[in-house]
């Protein structure tokens, strides 16, 4: 686990770049050819750039998996993306079959916690397994997960956990620069960071007892 402090907004970037290349270095080591998703969007676009920088040099094929709906097209970005990168992009349909869940998903390994995109992939498995033994891939990259990583929210979750680490006094400078950031009103963001911090300082079994009570919650982004 890498905990890092930034004191700047500029510096969280500067670090968030650094962490997120040295993982990705870290496993381009291990795991080469790859198959990278390319969605078009931002995250495996990140993903990309990343293994195009990493000092392993991994050989990398693209695939684009695009939908007849003209507003979830987005290969043209993706394109754009892996000409920049001078890599090869493999552009196929969606599979019309691969909207339904039916027996296959019993091919696939079993997970701690099912989630529906997950399964979704699952229906895909026999394709994206075609591809990688034409490119002699070894794994599947995608962007799943960036969201967690790069999407800025307007939650109230990363107001507490920045008061729990630079407690009150710092914390409250930085919440109502938040609060203006996100668009809330700043009483409402304090109140809420304040709740969570609470609940975060209290032993495993009351935190459990305040969360069914509806100690914590996160709050609207607009207001009423």
């Amino acid at each position: 686990m890498i905990e890092i402090a930034a004191s700047r907004y500029e510096d969280a970037i500067a670090e968030l770049q650094k962490v997120t290349q040295k993982c990705t270095d870290a496993w381009a080591q291990t795991y080469n050819p790859i198959l990278h998703g390319l969605s078009g969007g931002f995250d495996s676009a990140v993903v990309l750039g990343c293994l195009r920088n990493s000092p392993a040099q991994p050989q990398v094929t693209c695939l684009n998996q695009f939908t007849a709906a003209s507003h979830d097209d987005e290969r043209g970005y993706a394109r754009i993306a892996a000409g920049r990168a001078g890599l090869t992009l493999l552009e196929l349909p969606m599979d019309s079959a691969a909207d339904q869940f039916d027996s296959r998903l019993l091919a696939g390994p079993k997970t701690l916690k099912p989630a529906v995109p997950g399964l979704f992939r699952l229906l895909e498995t026999e394709l994206i397994n075609r591809i990688a033994a034409a490119t002699g891939a070894r794994t599947l990259w995608t962007g799943q997960g960036g969201d967690h990583i790069f999407l800025q929210t307007a939650g109230s979750s990363s107001a507490g956990d920045y008061l729990a680490t630079r407690g009150l006094r710092l914390g409250f400078v930085a919440l109502v620069g938040f609060a203006g950031l996100v668009g809330v009103a700043r009483l409402r963001l304090v109140r809420h960071a304040a709740s969570l911090w609470t609940w975060l300082r209290l032993p495993s079994p009351a935190r459990r007892g305040s969360w069914a009570n509806g100690c914590c919650h996160d709050w609207p982004t607009k207001r009423r």
